[in-house]
């Protein structure tokens, strides 16, 4: 049984699966995982390193890592899983693929971290917990792509109505080469992944005002209400009473 939080750019999790089990995530890990082997055994292998982590050991994948992972044990697997979506470290510089060599008072608050609320507390001491680690971990030096990739999504972030030439302009590449860049290293195309953006922004402002869905279309340089209405459906399964209704539990 799995007990899970999934909010925004949060997915904290307590994973309990039998023996053993595989996961196959070639398309890359969705966030970063900061994660603890509460009881069994793993395996993660990627084209940049494998490593084995032990009962009790504190692990870390990193966001848009393709990789595969191998789960076992003489009884139950379970394991913590904390899943982020940003990391405040320079661009030039990421955390890779590792096993973390923490102190047994850090290990302790990592154990002890709540999967079953994302409230400012919880966040502010997970943010803590990470802001130890960092200095710790093993860095490896982004390539060209990674860093061109990540000032796109950016530029995305705070420009959401651009198009591909906007973006093209914005980070000095081709044209081409932006829809090359987002089909490697997020499996998508500009345009899905503008729209997401603008859907997250969309159930943002859902939950957090009381804007009707033609204000906030306009907020958001939609085109029209019903359209908006269309891109909600179609990424995130929701009708726009649904997710205001979602909020009400």
């Amino acid at each position: 049984m799995n007990s899970t939080v999934l909010y925004n750019n949060f997915y904290f999790n307590k994973y309990d699966r039998k023996k053993y089990n595989y996961s196959d995530n070639r398309k890359g890990s969705p966030l970063n995982f900061l994660a603890c082997m509460l009881k069994g055994e793993c395996k993660i292998v990627s084209n940049e390193n494998t490593i084995e982590v032990k009962e009790g050991e504190v692990f870390y994948i990193p966001k848009g890592l393709p990789y595969e992972s191998f789960w076992y044990g003489h009884d139950d697997i379970s394991f913590l899983s904390f899943g982020f979506d940003r990391l405040d470290t320079s661009d030039s510089m990421q955390p890779k693929l590792q096993v973390i060599e923490c102190s047994e008072a850090l290990h302790r608050r990592i154990v002890n971290l709540s999967v079953n609320d994302t409230s400012c507390k919880t966040l502010a001491e997970f943010y803590g917990i990470m802001a130890e680690l960092l200095p710790i971990m093993e860095q490896k030096e982004a390539k060209r792509d990674e860093l061109l990739i990540k000032e796109a999504v950016s530029y995305l972030r705070f420009h959401s109505e651009c198009s591909v030439p906007d973006i093209a302009r914005a980070i000095h590449i081709s044209e081409p080469y932006v829809y090359v860049l987002f089909k490697k290293h997020l499996g998508t195309t500009p345009n899905e992944y503008r729209q997401k953006l603008i859907c997250e922004k969309g159930r943002q402002l859902l939950l957090s005002t009381n804007k009707s869905v033609e204000e906030i279309s306009e907020l958001l340089k939609i085109s029209s209400a019903s359209y908006f209405r269309k891109l909600l459906k179609k990424h995130t399964g929701m009708t726009p009473r649904e997710i205001r209704r979602e909020s009400m539990f």
